[in-house]
């Protein structure tokens, strides 16, 4: 299920960078408040499905 995360949060950073992109115009909402939401959110996304990968592991070695 975190890997689902992982690719998931992936994706959110992949669509408004290199997938699909944004507005033309720099100053347009979708480039001064989409964009940056989307890629921080996808970021955060990303490291706590890597960090609940990790906790998985530690828990299940500890078993």
């Amino acid at each position: 299920m975190h890997v689902l995360g992982i690719v998931l949060s992936g994706l959110a950073l992949a669509v408004p960078t290199y997938l699909v992109g944004t507005c033309a115009t720099p100053t347009m909402v979708c480039n001064t408040v989409m964009k940056p939401a989307l890629l921080a959110l996808g970021g955060v996304g990303m490291v706590t499905s890597i960090g609940a990968v990790f906790a998985a592991r530690k828990i299940k070695e500890e078993i």
